[in-house]
């Protein structure tokens, strides 16, 4: 199996002002990124994606195009895709820095070798040696505390259960936000001694509302961050 194609895909995402990364930086209001799509003469494809952050690691996402383009892409054609370390150890020698650019590379190339050998990643990594779920982060930065309240709480909502702080400010009113409420404590353990009386149900009805099995899991949650 040969490299028989490198394509690119240069995306610009508009991020929801209440999602802006604020920092002394300023606002982080335009998200781009570089997809990077290997493709083998036997019909496997892996993907990469680089975020491509001036402020970061110094690469746009012009210069990370110029730099597939023009010198990557020419190193990985007609090689072997199995050769991941090797070929990463290559791009360092053909290009200093541009860490995020060559990490979309080698995302593509492990993601490549993964679908071949059919085969998750993290087993080609040498095992998984954390849990394979893992939490989902967001990150409110650097605002003031009544809006990052406002936007914690909709997160809460949306079932966040933590969120790091960026100032010391923020502190008190986060903790106050993802801290269960005795009215909540009390009505997500009413919902999981309702589910536990109707057996396998999917759905039951409590209090005039319709629930269902994500609305448990939710409750079990809610209920093992206060044990």
């Amino acid at each position: 199996m040969k490299i028989a194609a490198v394509r690119t895909f240069p995306i610009h995402l508009t991020v929801r002002p209440e999602f802006y990364i604020v920092s002394s930086a300023g606002a982080h209001a335009v998200s781009r990124y570089v997809v990077v799509a290997i493709d083998t003469d036997a019909g496997v494809t892996g993907w990469g994606e680089a975020t491509v952050v001036p402020l970061w690691s110094g690469e746009s996402q012009g210069g990370a195009l110029a730099l597939l383009h023009d010198y990557i892409a020419p190193l990985l054609i007609g090689r072997d895709p199995m050769e991941v370390a090797a070929l990463a150890g290559e791009m360092d020698a053909i290009a200093l820095d541009n860490p995020f650019t060559k990490a979309a590379v080698e995302m593509a190339l492990l993601d490549l070798v993964g679908k071949a050998q059919e085969k998750p990643v993290y087993e080609l990594l040498g095992g998984a040696a954390n849990p394979l779920k893992i939490p989902i982060k967001f990150s409110i930065g650097l605002r003031e505390p009544d809006d990052a309240a406002n936007i914690a709480a909709g997160k809460v909502r949306d079932g966040f259960t933590a969120k790091m702080c960026i100032h010391p400010d923020q502190v008190e009113v986060i903790n106050r936000i993802f801290t269960p409420s005795p009215e909540a404590i009390a009505k997500a353990r009413r919902i999981v001694e309702a589910f536990a009386k109707a057996g396998d149900a999917g759905v039951i009805g409590l209090d005039g509302e319709m629930l269902d099995v994500p609305h448990l899991k939710a409750a079990k949650a809610l209920l093992s961050r206060i044990s």
